[in-house]
């Protein structure tokens, strides 16, 4: 689904038949993505926000398929990483990713009926499929 704002700014969203979001794409990303196309490192898609669903009792709380969102992965930018000597950050390519964990230390685990409440969250940079905890990155955005 397209949304325009003022000024003609689309963004994009592609909802799963349950009407969870799979994926958004930005006004900014959106025109990336069409003047770059198949020039992109990866494709377009590493440019929109990805989110993953749970698969029935993934999380070991019988919650239904697609009802827990278990993964954010944001889309591609570049973060710097301190050097251990004190000199210039190395710079990255990679993607935000945010992981959700429901339910942990819940009283009377196994005996009442889950809550599905988030309890756990943790973000890492994924660069190539390696994972770096986030909060040792220097982020552009963020300085």
């Amino acid at each position: 689904m397209n949304t325009i704002t003022p000024g003609a700014r689309i963004n994009t969203t592609q909802y799963d038949a349950n009407g969870n979001v799979l994926w958004t794409l930005d006004p900014q990303n959106l025109q990336t993505a069409l003047q770059e196309g198949g020039g992109l490192a990866g494709g377009p898609q590493t440019l929109a926000t990805e989110y993953t669903y749970n698969t029935a009792n993934q999380m070991g709380d019988n919650a239904p398929a697609g009802t827990e969102l278990v993964s954010e992965l944001g889309p591609q930018r570049t973060v710097y990483v301190p050097s251990a000597g004190g000199g210039s950050p190395t710079s990255y390519t990679g993607r935000v990713q945010t992981s959700y964990s429901y339910d942990s230390g819940q009283p009377n685990a196994g005996q009442a009926p889950p809550d599905y409440l988030v309890t756990g969250t943790t973000v890492a940079l994924n660069v190539n499929g390696t994972l770096y905890r986030y909060l040792e990155i220097l982020d552009p955005f963020l300085a």
